[in-house]
């Protein structure tokens, strides 16, 4: 805004100017770009300002080296950071001497930036200021030795680091720091081994971290604590998982590191089925996640017993069927109810329930009573029952959805705001849904969606079983979860014939659902359920049966190519498949047409994906199962997407040259020439022309 309160677009043209000029890499824009910096009342960031000089580089990037002299400490911070966006040789000098400046911010902003650059040869610099007074540098240290350790480059130097310089961090004031050593030590010592004595030291730093206050670290000690397995630090896990007053990202990477231990003892897997009633779903998706990776390991270490059920997959399976019994903790409190506590709490209440029947009571008179002391946790929220009560009896308020009373001309100039507020209300509560969470069916439905990451023959059969659960939501969990299982494990055809049935039976979430997976299986026999989808009154089940109809098709005919033993082209089966195919092919054309432009680009995207398969000419004439395409199926794809091209007066010409010009540019640009001088109108004859520009568009100069 200027002097008069009205917008200078002034402002967006040097910010426009200011990037052009950047992304040109004009040194004859570096002079002004200085004085706009040195200009108090310049409309352009001055951040923005310094990446420009950084990207034009040569004498842009020693006027940022100049600027890390100056005087005032947020100057000298935007250089040292645009310095790390295009920096040489001798902007890094400049950022390896900004490194021990006074002000701390500096410090850090250069260690990001030499970072960022990918500058290695400095990383003895920086484990220097691991020791550093401030906080934040030696959180950023550590961060930036941690990236630099990560590249390929540095790896000679890397090899000389002495990690147990990171150690004494582990005792670092800021739990910032400390979070950062953990999660460096996690990624370096995968690849990198301490000293016995150094191993030692961190182990028993482990387990103490592990019961860190701040949440942030004990999770972040919880993969580290992976790596040793002990016992001990065992049970320091458990207990942080069991802790539902605990903080959600620490229970979860404690849940994570439980997975990943390799151990099904039985306080594991009674620790991960109690999780399975929490009401985090996050938390309640991780323990199925670790039991899963428990099974997986299992299958690995025994592969004799692949086809056998394992401990951890009984509890996920057991979940999916809804049998998990597990006594219910309540959220609010970690402690175990025993019979004593239970007796106590039965005496506390008759102790107190005369003072609060007389508190209770107390309510009712316009007086507030004298103070009473309560003499028992539940005393105390008697108490506060009574005052809340009291309030409320005393302040009523108004309904805020109803207007004030007011006058009649007040009425008059207030109400077009009260209607507006209205139609918003209205239109917020179409868009808003609250989520009722019902724990038993949030079970179910985690359980169906992380079995569809296990193929096993008992979770093919568990997953068909509740096909047709009376519950919506566990019905389509279990539907979208067999989309993700291997198409060759046993018991899989089975699922078919209910999932062909929901095409046509199931509302239209269920329908899409059901296309999806049955395009994943890949099975040739979908395609006439998928082809009658086709038609559907839908246009997002008609999108998905286009996917799904092209993925069986893709399928099939890369298993055909693929194959050591292909059938050959007389054969029966080999005739059926491709007039299945031809069928298929067919179907999808006329899809071309639909009255839906989404479902048309859909269609027309999905014929491209084909393409590389069905217009090559290299497949042998004696054995395949799948025939090359005869010229007029081709013909007939080509005349189709470009009839396609001219609807809604264009507005998908281009997109269809796109895929013109991947499956048959020759053909279609003859074929566009040819009926250029024939069509009624100019708009028409534009449409053609910006096809055939898209079409033989030159690639464009780098």
């Amino acid at each position: 805004w200027d002097d008069e309160e009205s917008w200078d677009s002034n402002w967006d043209i040097q910010i426009a100017a200011v990037q052009a000029l950047a992304q040109l890499r004009v040194s004859a824009a570096v002079p002004p770009l200085c004085d706009l910096l040195a200009d108090n009342e310049c409309q352009v960031d001055k951040s923005s300002l310094c990446n420009a000089l950084a990207h034009i580089g040569g004498t842009g990037e020693q006027a940022l080296v100049q600027k890390l002299c100056e005087d005032i400490p947020r100057e000298r911070r935007r250089a040292a950071y645009a310095l790390g966006i295009n920096c040489t040789a001798m902007g890094a000098r400049a950022l390896g001497r900004a490194l021990q400046d006074p002000e701390a911010e500096v410090r850090a902003a250069a260690a990001d930036a030499l970072a960022s650059g990918n500058h290695g040869r400095y990383l003895s610099a920086l484990l220097i200021l691991l020791r550093d007074p401030s906080a934040e540098v030696r959180e950023t240290a550590v961060r930036v030795v941690n990236t630099l350790t990560g590249s390929v480059d540095n790896l000679p130097v890397v090899q000389s680091i002495e990690w147990e310089k990171l150690l004494p961090l582990l005792d670092d004031n800021s739990p910032q720091v400390r979070t950062a050593v953990l999660k460096t030590l996690y990624l370096q010592l995968r690849h990198h081994r301490l000293d016995k004595e150094a191993e030692e030291y961190l182990q028993t730093r482990i387990h103490a971290l592990l019961k860190d206050p701040h949440p942030a670290v004990s999770a972040a000690a919880c993969p580290l604590a992976v790596m040793f397995n002990s016992p001990k630090t065992r049970e320091v896990l458990l207990s942080l998982a069991m802790n539902l007053q605990g903080d959600s990202a620490a229970r979860q990477q404690a849940i994570i590191a439980l997975g990943q231990c390799g151990d099904t003892s039985e306080d594991i897997l009674m620790c991960l089925t109690e999780i399975l009633n929490t009401e985090d779903s996050v938390v309640l998706f991780t323990a199925l996640q670790a039991l899963l990776t428990l099974h997986m390991q299992d299958d690995i270490a025994c592969p004799d017993n692949k086809d056998t059920q394992s401990a951890p997959l009984e509890i996920i399976l057991a979940a999916l069927q809804g049998d998990v019994i597990v006594p219910l903790v309540s959220d609010k409190t970690n402690e175990k109810v025993t019979g004593e506590k239970i007796a106590e709490a039965d005496a506390q209440d008759k102790k107190v329930s005369a003072e609060a029947a007389t508190i209770t009571d107390a309510t009712n008179d316009p007086e507030p009573p004298d103070t009473i002391e309560p003499v028992s946790t539940l005393d105390s929220i008697a108490l506060g029952n009574a005052e809340l009560a009291r309030q409320l009896d005393t302040n009523k308020t108004r309904n805020p959805d109803e207007p004030p009373e007011l006058s009649p001309e007040e009425m008059e100039t207030f109400q077009p705001y009260y209607d507006i507020l209205q139609q918003q209300k209205s239109s917020r509560k179409k868009f808003t849904r609250k989520k009722t969470v019902n724990i038993a069916t949030e079970v179910r439905c985690l359980s169906a969606r992380i079995l569809g990451e296990c193929s096993h023959p008992d979770v093919v059969k568990a997953l068909t079983k509740i096909l047709y659960d009376a519950n919506p939501e566990v019905q389509h969990e279990a539907i979208a979860a067999l989309a993700h299982i291997n198409p060759d494990t046993a018991g899989i055809t089975e699922t078919l014939g209910p999932l062909t049935s929901f095409l046509h039976l199931g509302n239209m979430d269920l329908r899409i659902v059901s296309a999806k997976a049955l395009g994943a299986l890949g099975n040739l026999g979908s395609l006439p359920g998928l082809l009658d989808c086709l038609d559907d009154e839908s246009q997002l089940v008609r999108n998905q049966a286009v996917l799904s109809v092209v993925q069986i098709v893709k399928t099939h005919i890369t298993r055909s190519l693929n194959t050591d033993k292909p059938l050959a082209i007389a054969s029966k089966q080999a005739q059926e498949e491709t007039a299945d195919v031809e069928h298929a092919l067919r179907s999808l054309i006329n899809r071309l047409d639909d009255s839906n432009v989404g479902v048309r680009k859909t269609t027309a995207l999905a014929i491209t994906e084909l393409g590389t398969l069905l217009f090559v000419e290299t497949l042998s004439a004696e054995t395949a199962s799948v025939e090359i395409l005869s010229d007029e199926l081709r013909k007939e794809i080509v005349e189709r997407l470009i009839s396609s091209g001219f609807y809604s007066e264009g507005q998908q010409a281009r997109d269809m040259a796109k895929v013109l010009r991947l499956l048959d540019p020759d053909t279609a640009g003859k074929r566009l020439v040819a009926i250029l001088n024939s069509l009624p109108s100019s708009a028409e004859r534009r449409i053609a022309m910006e096809m055939l520009e898209e079409i033989f568009q030159l690639p464009k100069a780098s």
